[in-house]
């Protein structure tokens, strides 16, 4: 089921994701990584212990979540397989490659400890990065995912056992905000996980990638460079360098730019 919103972002619901086999897996997974993520993460979202999690990065893309207070570690191969085929199934059922690089995932445990079941405050996923693809897969009781814009909620959906729940859409993040509600009050609570698998829009690579060089000199005429980050350096074809984090870098759309000696490479990402 596909719920639209506005500048091309929407919500794709889509059940049974998992075989019964792939389930069972998706079960020891959580058994073994879940002493990982066994203490109450509170930072964030108050005092109050809400859930329980654990976030995988993906090198390079884990600046960042260290400072919000999650625990996090290195993506290791088998969740990183799992995230795979999730997408894989996603995308074969609704019958469309979302693309994206894999950004991060997390393992999240809400649980009958926390009061009513626990819950999730409204929040972006990585607003500061460009997120195009979430998908919050689910196994356990169902929970309902509120989506918000400019503080109204404008739907809400259900978590459900073995479905996801995509957030599909370049401006999603950052447009929008979404939480999963604590239970009401006449339900018991019961245990669920998710894996919440995030990824970065990509342009697709070009067929024939082009390798462009900026030469950028230590001591330039006057009137040819400009001083950009603590860097001088040459304009050439439009492109500039720039000081980032001790390295010289400027990322723009498809392509990087990295310092090497006097040499600033200019390459397509692929």
């Amino acid at each position: 089921m596909k719920i639209e919103l506005d500048n091309g972002n929407f919500l794709q619901i889509e059940k049974d994701i998992l075989t019964p086999s792939d389930l069972e897996s998706f079960r020891e997974l959580v058994h073994k990584y879940k002493p990982t993520f066994s203490q109450p993460t509170t930072q964030t979202f108050g005092h109050r212990p809400k859930f329980t999690e654990m976030t995988f990065d993906v090198p390079p893309f884990n600046t960042g979540v260290p400072a919000m207070g999650y625990p996090h570690t290195l993506m290791p191969h088998d969740v990183k397989q799992f995230c795979a085929l999730i997408k894989t199934r996603f995308d074969g059922i609704v019958g469309e490659d979302f693309g994206g690089r894999l950004f991060n995932a997390n393992m999240v445990h809400y649980t009958p400890r926390f009061d009513r079941g626990g819950g999730r405050g409204v929040h972006s996923d990585n607003p500061d990065e460009p997120l195009s693809l979430v998908l919050i897969y689910t196994i356990g009781q169902t929970r309902t995912l509120k989506i918000y814009r400019e503080g109204k909620v404008v739907t809400k959906v259900p978590l459900e056992q073995n479905s996801v729940v995509a957030m599909v859409g370049r401006t999603f993040q950052t447009m929008y905000k979404h939480c999963v509600a604590k239970l009401p009050p006449s339900v018991t609570p019961g245990h669920r996980y998710s894996l919440n698998i995030r990824y970065m829009r990509t342009p697709s690579p070009p067929a024939n990638p082009v390798v462009r060089f900026v030469t950028v000199y230590r001591n330039q005429p006057s009137g040819v460079t400009k001083k950009q980050g603590g860097v001088k350096v040459k304009k050439e074809g439009g492109v500039k360098v720039k000081k980032e984090g001790g390295v010289k870098v400027k990322k723009e759309g498809d392509v990087k730019v990295k310092k090497e000696g006097d040499v600033c490479v200019l390459t397509d990402l692929m």
